[in-house]
């Protein structure tokens, strides 16, 4: 995935991309689960090449990463809480809700402790991969 945006901030190795919302997503009705209230959508990204704030950039992420983490995030709480569902059904209705909202929780807890420690790594960050104005000092 390629989109366009303009760094906010710098730190370190890191920067804050601003992206807007494009013309579309006016008319779309899930465009607060993007966006939120505002049409502008703030990310973290990698910043290897130097980019400075108001320069406008290309940022991309790789479909297998964005892969692996909706499936860390949606797909790994949603497995656990089905095998603990098919765990309790060997003995009763009340042992299979309890056991599914187990897996639940314990996959929510496992996605969240890979979420900080990921996120101290910048595995899942996508990257500034050009600069496309110099608009900053």
């Amino acid at each position: 995935m390629r989109k366009k945006g303009w760094v906010v901030t710098v730190s370190g190795g890191l920067a804050t991309v601003c992206f807007q919302a494009k013309e579309s997503c006016k008319d779309c009705d899930a465009r607060r689960l993007c966006h939120g209230t505002d049409s502008r959508h703030l990310v973290v990204v990698q910043n290897n090449i130097g980019a400075n704030p108001e320069d406008e950039v290309y940022v991309v992420q790789s479909a297998g990463i964005a892969f692996a983490a909706s499936f860390l995030l949606f797909g790994l709480p949603i497995l656990l809480s089905v095998i603990g569902l098919l765990v309790g059904s060997r003995w009763h209705e009340t042992a299979s809700l309890v056991s599914g909202l187990a897996g639940l929780i314990l996959g929510l807890l496992i996605a969240k402790l890979l979420n900080n420690r990921f996120a101290r790594t910048s595995v899942f960050l996508a990257k500034i991969t050009e600069i496309i104005a110099h608009k900053g000092p």
